[in-house]
């Protein structure tokens, strides 16, 4: 809004509310979008780091400790295809993904502290050690490695 020399001291003061009035309503509306933003922001880190691979203990960790901490989590006993499920919700590989599941084939049949149990039709695996057979190969608990 331009001023002149013509308009009073009142008119003046007017058209200095107004404008004032004019400008708060500009930085509502820019603050609302800016938390509209923020809010929008916060969304999509969360969904980054809900799609992010879940860390494994330890950092590096190759796939046939991985099959045995989560075996460990799951007593009673998971098939090879949850196994996979699990790997790849963790972001361990287990070779190329056309000889993933012969991988955890072998490795869930040549272990010894993993043993078959017949279930519904179905084959699951699981830890001696939850069945209450060979000890830990870990040596410690594994819901306390699981924790760290």
């Amino acid at each position: 809004m331009l001023y002149s020399l013509a308009m009073t001291h009142k008119e003046q003061a007017a058209a200095a509310k107004a404008r004032i009035l004019e400008l708060e309503r500009e930085k509502q509306r820019i603050d609302a979008e800016l938390e509209a933003w923020k809010k929008i922001r916060d969304a999509h880190e969360q969904l980054s780091k809900a799609t992010a691979a879940k860390a494994l203990v330890p950092a590096k960790i190759g796939p046939t400790d991985a099959i045995l901490i989560i075996l460990g989590k799951y007593p009673a006993g998971l098939t090879p295809t949850q196994i996979r499920d699990q790997l790849n919700e963790y972001g361990i590989a287990c070779g190329t993904e056309k000889n993933f599941m012969g991988n955890i084939h072998a490795i869930i049949k040549r272990h010894k502290s993993i043993e078959a149990v017949p279930e519904g039709g179905r084959t699951l695996y699981r830890l001696r050690s939850a069945a209450g057979g060979l000890p830990n190969p870990f040596g410690r608990n594994l819901a306390e490695m699981l924790k760290e």
